[in-house]
């Protein structure tokens, strides 16, 4: 890692002071590369095509490494292009959870969750595994990344 992080010191990146895995540059023409790091793994953005064939050029003089091309799937996120836009759906992920607490079948509503809904640990039912509930009601915090409409939804029964 050490290695890396003199690389962009030397190719004058900057270390975003938000996101320690988030490596900036912008050249005098207001061209700008990002680069983000992952485990062994990088994701490198840009405005300008020629910026981006230069310094993967100069990466892997120093580094081995392999182009896997445009990013399309990466933690749970879903990535394309359409028109210039840049969009991102966590749909596998909604499929995924849906098979793993077996729903579905479930029906669709447009409000996630009733209004002024008041929620007690006592209710009368009976006991639910606890285990159970709290992977149910985690599981979909990492959906407020694209869902911010859940935010409180989840929130609530968290």
């Amino acid at each position: 890692m050490t290695k890396l992080i003199h690389f962009f010191i030397q190719h004058i990146f900057h270390k975003s002071l938000n996101d320690p895995n988030l490596y900036t540059k912008i050249n005098k023409q207001r061209q700008i590369i990002l680069i983000s790091l992952y485990v062994d793994d990088m994701i490198i953005t840009w405005n300008e095509n020629n910026l981006i064939k230069e310094i993967k050029q100069q990466m892997s003089q120093v580094f081995e490494m392999k182009d896997l091309g445009d990013l399309h799937y990466c933690l749970g996120l879903e990535v394309w292009k359409d028109s210039g836009q840049t969009f991102l759906t966590q749909g596998k992920y909604v499929r995924t959870l849906s098979e793993r607490f077996r729903m579905e079948q479930c029906k669709t509503t447009a409000t996630p969750l009733q209004q002024n809904l008041k929620l007690s640990s006592d209710d009368g039912t009976k006991q639910v595994n606890a285990t159970l509930y709290r992977q149910l009601v985690g599981s979909p915090i990492y959906l407020t990344t694209t869902r911010p409409d859940l935010a409180y939804s989840v929130s609530v029964l968290r």
